[in-house]
């Protein structure tokens, strides 16, 4: 990614924070002023039967294959070879605030994880996924819970009015904190539901937009952030786009691959 995009992208976080995409790593790519604060209430976007189909386990298996489960999670991923050709793929890690961020927003939804999709189990992640032009991003995290249920509520308090309300603060203050540190200024988040088709057992999703400027140039930068559940899995495609949002055409389609990749419960 060229230096525009990384400075002005702070909010490569608001990706980060929730599902785990990370800051670029080193390695080589593999081709193919006071800020206005705006909150929008996140609406559950759930299929009609995830009432009844994703809360009939509450009792952890007798014995759970870490190994296997980790084998899943690892081959639900998104892949570099689901997008057009000239997408490239880094690893991705996080430095000291992401990962505080990605705490605090975690204790959100009432976890002691280091995110807010992660239970203690099997965890996967895809790398930075890029666009030619570098105006897009995509990354995902696919994690276990211990049960269906455990799953469920994780579900349900991140659909929950006050989790937006919730991490409001925390993305504003460490995105006026980067933008800060850089010489910009942030001017405006708003956080807001992104209607989304459901797929899976129930889908969860928002749109962070995020207005910040620098010597004189303004930019808009718009990440979705999508939870899938099905069964005991969570998977989270997050998508990052400069200046105008992902289509919506493109959203659905890797959301809906996103979720054919689970495991049925």
């Amino acid at each position: 990614m060229g230096t525009t995009w990384r400075t002005l992208s702070v909010i490569g976080v608001a990706c980060s924070m929730l599902v785990s995409c990370s800051s670029d790593s080193d390695g080589p790519a593999a081709t193919q002023g006071a800020p206005t604060t705006t909150v929008g209430i996140a609406t559950d976007v759930s299929n009609s039967t995830a009432s009844t189909d994703a809360t009939d386990s509450t009792t952890p298996p007798s014995s759970i294959d870490e190994a296997a489960d980790q084998a899943v999670a690892e081959g639900a991923l998104l892949q570099l070879s689901d997008f057009e050709p000239g997408w490239s793929e880094v690893a991705s890690t996080d430095d000291a605030s992401q990962a505080s961020v990605k705490a605090a927003i975690a204790e959100c939804v009432g976890s002691d994880q280091d995110s807010a999709l992660k239970f203690g189990g099997a965890v996967a992640e895809t790398g930075t996924i890029t666009s030619p032009d570098g105006d897009q991003i995509v990354e995902e995290m696919v994690t276990f819970a211990p049960t269906v249920a455990a799953a469920t509520e994780r579900m349900a308090a991140l659909a929950a009015p006050e989790f937006a309300l919730c991490i409001q603060p925390i993305y504003e203050q460490w995105i006026s904190d980067a933008m800060s540190d850089s010489g910009g200024t942030l001017e405006q988040v708003t956080i807001g539901t992104l209607n989304v088709t459901p797929v899976g057992d129930s889908t969860v999703a928002y749109r962070i937009t995020v207005t910040a400027a620098k010597g004189g140039r303004t930019q808009d930068l718009f990440v979705d952030l999508v939870v899938i559940q099905v069964g005991r899995v969570l998977a989270s495609p997050g998508f990052q786009s400069k200046n105008t949002p992902f289509s919506i055409d493109d959203t659905e389609k890797y959301i809906a691959l996103a979720a054919s990749r689970l495991p049925a419960p």
